[in-house]
């Protein structure tokens, strides 16, 4: 086996020169133990090649010195390896000084940062507020009426012995208060609208109609008052402009009473009711969208219908069968019945709703909060609980000691609830 350029004879243990057979130069025998190995390469620098061959065969027959002189030079290219390693790789608190001064620079580089940041902000925050006012001006525009703003004023009769219901409406984007008592007049027999009309501007004012249908074949009158344009003229109109009606609806003082009265409040505005005991209503239904509703002194035999939509109420009223109050906020109801069919339902879904029997009371009841526990003011004679709880009272009261039948019934509901029952 040839190794760089010499070749191992095992005929001559001397060294010979001889001749080739073609008569060129000489060539060399070294001898070799055939054990040797040539040494590994250990990847050191101090161990590459040494004029082109591998240390420890620069010479052929090297002395044994020569060996470990290689070596320990050899030894010493490994320890300064690992010194220059160890140099390299930080110890523990090298590393912890490294990360506390990286973190000073990080901390000083965010305060000096914060001034622009904030200049940022408050740049942005600028820019969204110029945009609102640009897109949505009319979101902050308040409409006012001129205190010398042109007024109409109109009025309707209506025969009340030939219209025995009656229906008076306020359309969408008419802001108004309907007021309905009896006639301060004796000798009026009609029912008298008295309607006031304003608007911000003569051009809106001019769009204010209003209408009276009558309708023969079933006795029954409806007066309206709206805006007459389209649903998006009118959406586009009130973002600059707005309305103000006045509506009195009077009964005559001789009539005792009248079937069925309507109020809707489809807009804003309030609804004020202020009657007397002399006079009945087969029913009365109110409805207020955006406004409170005031009733007093209202004589109902058959329903009282009463919804605040986004408001409250206050209600006296005597009542023979049906009452339904429902309101956002407050409800206070005051109820005079001692009728047996008497059915009585009244919520507020957001605040506390009362009512107030003020005649003696037998049958069911019950009352529910929310947020709070119910009150129950009664006579505790032949008083019975079924069901008590921190959210619910429910019983009923017996006049001979047994359970009445479903009717009468009181329902109260709210966030907190009273019911008081006197006489």
């Amino acid at each position: 086996m040839n190794y760089l350029g010499f070749h191992r004879d095992q005929k001559s243990p001397s060294k010979n020169t001889e001749r080739n057979e073609d008569g060129g130069s000489p060539s060399v025998s070294v001898p070799i133990h055939p054990n040797d190995e040539p040494p590994a390469y250990t990847g050191n620098p101090n161990s590459q090649l040494k004029n082109g061959r591998h240390p420890g065969y620069g010479a052929v027959n090297a002395a044994p010195n020569s060996t470990r002189a290689e070596e320990s030079l050899l030894n010493y290219g490994r320890n300064q390896d690992r010194a220059s390693e160890s140099r390299r790789q930080p110890s523990c608190l090298q590393g912890l000084s490294l990360r506390l001064k990286e973190g000073a620079e990080k901390i000083w580089r965010f305060k000096h940062n914060i001034p622009g940041l904030v200049i940022f902000v408050v740049c942005i925050i600028s820019v969204l507020i110029i945009l609102s006012f640009m897109f949505c001006e009319d979101c902050f525009y308040t409409c006012r009426i001129p205190e010398n703003a042109q007024v109409i004023k109109l009025i309707q009769s209506i025969d009340p012995n030939i219209y025995n219901e009656l229906k008076v409406q306020l359309d969408v984007g008419i802001t108004g208060n309907i007021f309905v008592t009896r006639s301060k007049d004796i000798f009026q027999q009609d029912i008298i609208i008295t309607t006031t009309m304003k608007a911000s501007t003569p051009r809106m004012l001019k769009y204010m109609t209003q209408d009276l249908v009558l309708k023969n074949g079933t006795s029954r009158a409806e007066s309206s008052i709206f805006m007459n344009m389209t649903n998006t003229e009118l959406k586009q109109a009130l973002k600059r402009n707005c309305t103000l009606v006045d509506v009195e609806i009077a009964f005559p003082r001789q009539l005792s009473e009248f079937g069925t009265i309507e109020i809707h409040s489809l807009y804003r505005g309030t609804i004020q009711v202020v009657l007397d005991e002399e006079f009945m209503f087969d029913r009365f239904l109110v409805r207020a969208e955006k406004g409170n509703v005031n009733i007093k002194d209202a004589v109902v035999k058959g329903e009282l219908n009463v919804m605040a939509k986004e408001g409250s109420i206050e209600a006296i009223a005597a009542v023979k069968k049906v009452a339904n109050l429902s309101a956002k906020n407050k409800l206070d109801f005051q109820l005079a019945s001692k009728s047996s069919e008497l059915d009585v339902r009244a919520i507020s879904h957001t605040d506390r709703a009362s009512v107030v029997l003020t005649r003696r009371f037998y049958g069911h009841f019950s009352v529910m909060t929310t947020d709070s526990r119910p009150e129950l003011l009664a006579p505790t004679a032949f008083l019975m609980l079924i069901k008590s709880d921190n959210h619910t009272l429910y019983g009923y009261i017996s006049e001979d000691g047994w359970e009445p039948w479903c009717l009468p019934r009181l329902q109260i509901r709210g966030s907190s609830a009273k019911l008081e029952l006197q006489g």
